[in-house]
């Protein structure tokens, strides 16, 4: 299970990753808990993120993925971050 230090850096990749993936415009990720849609995404580089962190973390290997959850559930880095914690992704 990650603790500490390994979370934090889940939710650095989780921001480099979102930064990545969103060309268009440049998102405020500097509140971990702020919505993502909020923070400067749109809706298509909101799935485009989600996606992209599947796809890096290997869900489809572990049966998972963010559409088995309510999307209200992951709307934030941290909340996304939480969610993999609790589904031991990486682990």
């Amino acid at each position: 299970i990650l603790r500490g230090n390994n979370v934090a850096q889940l939710e650095k990749d989780i921001v480099e990753l979102i930064g990545s993936v969103c060309t268009t415009t440049k998102p405020d990720l500097s509140n971990l808990d702020r919505p993502l849609l909020e923070s400067g995404l749109d809706s298509l580089d909101y799935v485009s993120a989600l996606m992209a962190i599947e796809d890096k973390y290997d869900f489809d290997g572990k049966g998972l993925s963010f559409s088995s959850v309510e999307m209200e559930d992951i709307q934030t880095v941290n909340a996304i971050a939480a969610f993999m914690v609790s589904n031991n992704i990486p682990g």
